[in-house]
């Protein structure tokens, strides 16, 4: 098996000589400050003709000066040695912004993003108006989709509408949320500044992206680009990215197929049709050019990581699957493929099947669309590795994430027990899958991620709204976005929490259109957007209303939906915290007295800073068991799903003897905590209990696959159940399996006795 080094994280600058025939991958500089001997040599290289290049670069490493050699081994693929010639012309001048700008360009290009920006914040403390040091920021800003600053990347590419690569940059920020007559205002700009000095390839990628957008015929600028440089795979590279972004991954894939015939030394290209290939469930493929472009180029730390997560597949089981569904009254069948870790798939497997088999009628109706190629599945036990399968960096982020046919996901062992709900997440990646391929691809952002919010409320496992109080705060401070830029909030947010307050928004916006105008409505505005409208024609042709009243009478319909909150919420986020600070002190009368009032105030709100959870134990303080079981039963009715919480609920109902509603609570605890062994040994007792003979077998299947430790009483209980559905045989081998573990297990040995004596 291969091993993968460590990916390159930290700030150490470790690097190694990339051959002779890697690809001229260095920045090109837009700030007008070149040199005429480097400007020479980048002339050949927009050009296309490599040799000229390199040996013009060849020349200036051994004659130029200390800025033109650092430039000339980048442009040769030796960033290692590039990085050193930018210190020693950074030590040899150190007043010269120029040296340090373009040093924090070569550190962008291998992925090391902090350290750039401490580079041109360097500059900038010390040349406050150089411009290009403002560029590079905003140039590392808009390479990483972080909260923040959003504000000021545009105060510094708006002040600086004179320099090309900020026009670029804010060419590319409009192409993303697919408003491409912004984006054009910008193109149009640059492209009266490009002259002889400035190469115009990122241009007309640009505008073919832009085109490709548009549904328009991206030829004319792909014949552009290479006639001027046949050898540019960088368009198709371009071209990918916005495929990706707007969900059209067989195309991306498409595309860097083109670009490594055009160039086949564009190891980015490489790297990134790797990575495309493994999206859509293409893993060998995927590999080959994974390897292929690490081989040149190891700095790209999401070819490394991605690698290095293929190499623990064989940890994994893969399960197919053709799960039967009924659609409009005729019979279907769905192709799924599970991959699970083989220490997990003994459960999972068997609930992932069962949230597919509860889903996939829904869906298919409410969104009119019947799968046409296999589902796959992949949930995994460590959040680093679902990251790197998703985001190809082991960092913090989302907890799923769709590509089509294909979502993958953290498995609820990634996460302490509770912190997340495993199965509503399955929900909205699942109902992804129907929204993104109904819609060709074509469905916007915020509409895709609004219906699997919409549907994780409605029809998923959890079924109830969960709004943050910062979501009722920005609601209240009118920060919600019109539908128009919706986009934007999940792309470029602005402030810390706009990710998740336009999750909710999205949700929001879904839950009123259905309310408003039936969920029946759905189906038709994807199919709209696969035929090519845009948002105001797919408003205006399916709701009949045009996005600016649609805004008004949304806002109208939140502010009276949520009055309660959005109208008290100061007093209800001072209610809570007096809940908590008096829990903290174990004040249990003050906390009875805060929680009530906070749930007065809003009771739909059950996350992990609710008045819930320390009114439940005060009352369980106090010796309140009523108050205490009603205070549990409203929580879990609610959608709480904290498993002790839950675990406490379901001990109160034993002791009244409401053993059927201990087991919906039990069935509830499959979806946040499926791995325990207590959980399954009481859901066969239960099913057992029920004569449900066939899902007690499941539950008591999975204690065996588990390997749990005392698994004489789970032979037996097993024996028990093919005895009284007159499977003899089988009774008389479980108990013998249970009294070959534990030879002096009295209850076996009678029941042996007793099925001997039967005989």
């Amino acid at each position: 098996m291969t091993r993968w080094p460590n990916p390159v994280f930290a700030s150490v600058f470790v690097l190694t000589t990339l051959a002779s025939t890697a690809a001229l991958g260095y920045a090109y500089d837009y700030s007008g400050e070149r040199e005429s001997n480097l400007l020479e040599c980048d002339r050949h290289h927009w050009n296309g003709r490599t040799t000229e290049a390199e040996a013009c670069f060849g020349r200036l490493l051994q004659t130029g000066t200390a800025l033109q050699k650092a430039e000339s081994a980048w442009a040769l693929g030796d960033r290692r040695e590039a990085n050193r010639l930018f210190a020693e012309a950074a030590a040899a001048d150190p007043s010269n912004p120029q040296v340090r700008t373009r040093w924090g360009y070569l550190f962008m290009d291998t992925w090391q993003y902090a350290d750039a920006v401490q580079l041109f914040q360097e500059v900038i403390a010390e040349h406050p108006d150089y411009r290009p040091a403002h560029i590079g920021m905003a140039a590392a800003g808009t390479s990483q989709f972080t909260a923040g600053g959003h504000d000021a990347l545009f105060a510094i590419l708006e002040n600086n509408l004179e320099n090309t690569e900020a026009l670029l940059i804010l060419a590319k920020l409009y192409l993303e949320i697919r408003d491409t007559d912004g984006a054009e205002v910008y193109l149009d700009t640059a492209e009266s500044l490009i002259g002889d000095s400035l190469p115009p390839l990122q241009l007309y990628a640009l505008r073919a992206a832009s085109a490709y957008l548009d549904r328009q015929d991206i030829q004319p600028w792909v014949d552009r680009t290479l006639a001027l440089n046949p050898v540019d795979g960088d368009i198709f590279v371009e071209l990918a990215y916005f495929a990706e972004v707007t969900y059209q991954y067989r195309d991306a894939a498409n595309f860097l197929r083109q670009g490594t015939r055009v160039e086949p030394t564009n190891w980015r290209a490489r790297a990134q049709l790797g990575l495309a290939l493994s999206k859509l469930d293409q893993v060998d493929e995927a590999r080959q050019h994974l390897e292929a472009a690490y081989r040149s180029d190891p700095f790209n730390t999401d070819t490394v990581n991605t690698l290095r997560l293929f190499d623990t597949f064989s940890d994994y089981l893969v399960i197919e699957r053709n799960i039967p569904f009924e659609f409009r009254g005729e019979a279907q069948r769905a192709a799924v493929r599970i991959r699970l870790h083989r220490n997990e798939a003994a459960v999972l497997s068997t609930y992932v099947e069962q949230m597919i088999s509860q889903a996939l009628p829904i869906f298919a109706e409410r969104y009119d669309f019947l799968p046409v190629e296999p589902i796959s599945v992949e949930l995994y036990p460590h959040h680093a590795d679902f990251a790197v399968r998703t985001l190809g960096e082991p960092m913090i982020g989302p907890l799923g994430i769709a590509f089509g046919y294909l979502f993958a996901m953290n498995s609820p062992s990634a996460k302490p027990a509770g912190e997340f709900h495993w199965g509503s997440v399955f929900w909205h990646e699942l109902s992804h899958v129907f929204t993104l391929e109904a819609s060709g691809g074509r469905v916007p952002r915020w509409l895709s991620e609004g219906l699997s919010t919409f549907e994780e409320w409605n029809s998923g496992p959890l079924a109830h709204y969960q709004i943050p109080s910062y979501v009722f705060q920005a609601i209240q401070e009118r920060r919600m976005l019109s539908v128009r830029d919706l986009d934007s909030g999940f792309l470029r947010p602005t402030y810390e929490t706009q990710l998740i307050v336009s999750y909710n928004q999205a949700g929001l916006v879904c839950q009123y259109i259905a309310e408003r105008w039936s969920q029946e409505v759905f189906g038709k505005m994807l199919q709209a957007y696969r035929e090519g409208q845009d948002i105001e024609q797919v408003f205006s042709s399916v709701l009949e209303v045009n996005t600016f009243a649609f805004d008004r009478d949304f806002q109208r319909w939140v502010d009276e939906t949520f009055a309660s909150p959005l109208g008290n919420l100061e007093a209800w986020l001072k209610y809570n915290e007096q809940a908590q600070a008096a829990a903290a002190y174990e004040n249990w009368p003050g906390v009875v007295d805060a929680a009530n009032n906070a749930l007065i105030l809003y009771p739909d709100y059950t996350g992990g800073d609710s008045a819930f959870m320390p009114l439940a134990r005060a009352y369980r303080e106090l010796g309140e068991d009523e108050n205490e079981l009603r205070t549990l039963r409203n929580y879990f009715q609610r959608g709480g799903y904290e498993p002790e919480a839950l675990q406490r609920l379901i001990a109160m109902l034993e002791q009244m003897n409401e053993s059927d509603e201990a087991h919906e609570v039990r069935l509830a605890l499959r979806w946040i905590s499926p791995l325990r062994e207590d959980l399954h040994r009481a859901l066969a007792e239960d099913y057992s209990r029920r004569g449900q003979t066939d899902d007690a077998l499941v539950e008591y299947q999975m204690l065996l696959d588990l390997g749990v430790r005392e698994i004489a009483s789970v032979h037996l209980g097993i024996a028990k159940l093919h005895h009284q559905t007159g499977r003899a045989e089988l009774a008389r081998r479980h108990t013998l399996l249970a009294l070959d573990s534990a030879p002096h297990y009295r209850e076996a040995q009678q029941f042996l006795f007793d099925i001997m004596q039967q005989d």
